[in-house]
Parts: C-alpha cells; structure tokens; sequence
C-alpha cells in the first residue's frame, strides 16, 4: 500500500488565475487609453495650428482688404517677402510664421476679377493635404473714384 500525500484544498490555484485574468485586464485597458491620449494630443496640435492659420488668414485680409498690396499682407500676416509672382509659396512653421524648416505652406495666389483684386490662400501640409483656404478681395482704386 502507498501512501499519497493529500493536498489540502485551498483556493490559491483560482486565486492566481483570477489575478492574471484582472492583471490582463488592466494591460489591455491601459493600452486603450494610451491609444486615446496619443489621438487627443494629434487633434490638440492640428486645432492650435488650424487656430493660428486662422488668425494669420485674418491678418491677412483685412491688410489686403485696406491697401489692396499683397505684398504688405503677406508681410503683415506671415513676417515673409511676397515674390511678386501670381502664385508665391511661403513655407510656415507651426505658429503660422515664416520658416525655411517648417512643416506646412501657404500657397499665395493673386489675380484681378472684373477690376477687383482677389487674393486666395491655400494652407497645407508639405505633403500636400489642404487645412485651409480663404479667398478675399482687395481696394480697388478704380472703384473708389
């Protein structure tokens, strides 16, 4: 006749598998919400840099709406020299400043509509996807008289 040895029945065994069950929980739980905060912090930036793009739009026609002079609205608005070229591409920063480095452009159009200067910027990221576009006239000298 053996003899066994008779384990006594406690419930660690469930215990241990309880924990692992809640421990895998929380894992799968963090990184949902780590998920959540890398997303929300994405649209913060994209929001304060679609703030400022506004901001610098404004600038920008109400000098063009006063003078009529793009390229004292582009130098009111972004800090930077307009070429005197139709379409003139000005490299931005985040803050919606003149930047060699910067990772998004406006792209300045100038043209003249039945004796009316209009002037259209284009926001976008240097790889191409548009943020924003506003079009907006300029005085007319040939309307003031």
């Amino acid at each position: 006749m053996s003899i066994k040895k008779k384990t006594p029945n406690t419930p660690f065994g469930l215990f241990y598998i309880e924990m692992i069950i809640v421990l895998f929980f929380f894992m799968v739980a963090s990184a949902v919400i780590l998920r959540a905060f890398a997303a929300a912090d994405g649209i913060s930036k994209e929001s304060d840099m679609l703030e400022h793009i506004s901001l610098c739009s404004q600038t920008a026609a109400e000098s063009f709406a006063l003078s009529g002079d793009a390229s004292e609205a582009v130098k009111n608005a972004f800090g930077a020299d307009f070429g005197g070229d139709a379409v003139t591409v000005i490299p931005l920063d985040e803050n919606c400043t003149y930047s060699v480095y910067g990772g998004y452009e406006a792209v300045v159009n100038v043209r003249e509509e039945e004796l009316v200067p209009v002037m259209e910027i284009s926001f976008r990221k240097k790889g191409g996807e548009e943020l924003y576009k506003i079009c907006f006239a300029g005085r007319s000298e040939g309307l003031m008289r």
